[in-house]
């Protein structure tokens, strides 16, 4: 490919010389990602969604942020002149969004493109699919499939639907 860019988020740092462990930290976070013992502060990072709250409200301002890095996106074009973008996710990190955000944001208004999105219809489906104008799902022939693709129809908000039973 011909440009490689890193996708990075931002996770909470917790400096545990000036935080008091009072937990509004831990209180605040919807996602239970902080968790405050009387000795330090716990950070889970799979359960972090980095809206920043915790650094934002914390009255010592004892949270900072910092990168981490959770994958790339690979920019070229094929030998034809076609633009491409691949999105590659870091092994074990378990949120995809934030790397499909970033593919998407390679997106040209004027050109048709194309989004390739996974299986289901979890989180990662519906980021690529929003704000589509047309998504075609494709189902293999079992009742599981056919479940599942009723289930993804449900989640679209896209005008033109088309579906295709395999």
């Amino acid at each position: 490919m011909d440009n490689l860019q890193d996708v990075n988020i931002l996770k909470p740092v917790i400096d545990e010389s000036t935080c008091t462990h009072c937990g509004l930290c831990a209180d605040l976070c919807e996602f239970n990602a902080l968790a405050v013992t009387p000795s330090e502060v716990l950070f889970f990072p799979e359960l972090c969604m980095n809206c920043g709250a915790c650094e934002e409200l914390c009255p010592e301002k004892a949270i900072s942020s910092k990168e981490l890095y959770i994958g790339e996106i690979n920019i070229g074009k094929t030998k034809t002149g076609i633009k491409f973008v691949n999105g590659l996710l870091k092994i074990g990190f378990p949120r995809a969004i934030p790397v499909i955000q970033a593919v998407k944001e390679q997106y040209d208004s004027e050109r048709i493109t194309f989004f390739d999105a996974p299986p289901g219809n979890s989180c990662p489906v519906i980021e690529t699919v929003a704000e589509s104008d047309y998504c075609i799902l494709v189902t293999e022939s079992t009742p599981f499939g056919l479940w599942d693709l009723k289930i993804a129809v449900e989640v679209q908000e896209v005008p033109n639907l088309l579906l295709l039973h395999l």
